[in-house]
């Protein structure tokens, strides 16, 4: 009898320990609140939210932000005016790199950038990736 309860509280404490440690880790999820409303060469305002959704606090998180690029030059630029943005974000190129710090669990940050795009035939496409230096399990929400 000693035998059996003495294996029931070691697997019991076995089991405890190794979901505790499996559900802290950090989880980014990146958002993206575009301009209602902006027409062509009309600033608008994008707004990207970086939320950590885990259980542990996700540390030296950046946020690059790939705008969209001329295609008719042979230097690359933004396509567009690149307005105000977030103190936090540096340009080089068409991309913005948003260093964020440390991201509580279960808190956010966002970032914002004013940019008056033009007409184009071709879509204007964004990219956003989040990362962090933190253990993520889920990396399939740090991109949008």
């Amino acid at each position: 009898m000693m035998y059996r309860s003495s294996f029931a509280l070691f697997l019991a404490a076995t089991l405890v320990t190794s979901s505790a440690s499996a559900a802290s880790v950090a989880d980014l999820v990146v958002t993206l609140a575009p301009p209602s409303g902006a027409h062509v060469f009309e600033n608008g305002r994008y707004t990207a939210t970086v939320r950590n959704a885990g259980n542990r606090n996700a540390s030296a998180v950046s946020l690059v932000i790939d705008l969209p690029a001329t295609h008719t030059s042979p230097q690359v630029f933004v396509m567009g005016d690149l307005g105000a943005r977030d103190s936090r974000c540096a340009l080089s190129g068409t991309r913005l790199t948003c260093n964020l710090g440390t991201i509580n669990r279960n808190t956010s940050k966002a970032v914002y950038f004013d940019i008056a795009l033009p007409y184009s035939a071709a879509p204007l496409n964004f990219s956003f990736r989040a990362s962090t230096t933190t253990i993520e399990t889920n990396l399939t929400n740090n991109n949008l």
